[in-house]
C-alpha cells in the first residue's frame, strides 16, 4: 500500500511540475 501511494505521489509531483513549467512558459511568451 505504501509503495503504491509513494509512486502515485511521485506521478502527481511530476504532473504538477509540468503544469507549473507550462504556466511559466505561457507567462513568459505572453
Amino acid at each position: 500500500m505504501n509503495k503504491t501511494n509513494e509512486s502515485k505521489n511521485k506521478q502527481l509531483t511530476q504532473f504538477n511540475r509540468t503544469a507549473i513549467l507550462r504556466t511559466v512558459v505561457a507567462d513568459a511568451e505572453s
